[in-house]
């Protein structure tokens, strides 16, 4: 009976001093899935505004689709919390995220990323979601690479 209550306590003891290990790989893991997303779509849009023509004012332009995937909330992984791209500069835009537990990160895309309201794209949560990317003129005549849920 001894030596059940020994292994019980000892099992517990393992996992005790495992987890935190276990949830920091989780959020780097759930990290690097969100980088391989942004890097999607960093590549569509820089792909729109390399290879295709900008179309005339009023017409809808080039269209790229991509699904990206957000991390779920596991054993491996953390959820996304927040994630949003801005348009920061004429070919330039910023993505900031947050996963659950962890501070917020920064990566960059080459290319002039806006959603059609207010240049600002908010994202969260969870699994797949279905997106298109169109080369179009914005409000002020900009080139501008719009991401769209699908």
């Amino acid at each position: 009976m001894i030596r059940y209550v020994l292994a019980v306590l000892l099992t517990v003891a393992i996992l005790g001093i495992a987890m935190p290990a276990v949830e920091d790989t989780a959020g780097k893991q759930s990290d690097q899935q969100v980088a391989n997303q942004v890097a999607k779509i960093e590549g569509a849009a820089v792909s729109l505004v390399e290879n295709e023509e900008l179309p005339p004012e009023g017409e809808s332009g080039a269209r790229r689709s991509i699904t990206l995937e957000f991390p779920g909330d596991s054993l491996l992984s953390r959820p996304v919390t927040d994630f949003e791209i801005e348009r920061v500069r004429s070919n330039l835009s910023v993505v900031r995220y947050s996963i659950e537990g962890r501070p917020e990160q920064q990566l960059f895309i080459d290319a002039p990323v806006a959603s059609a309201a207010d240049g600002t794209i908010q994202l969260g949560g969870s699994g797949e979601k279905e997106f298109v990317l169109t080369y179009e003129r914005n409000e002020t005549g900009a080139p501008t690479v719009f991401l769209r849920r699908r």
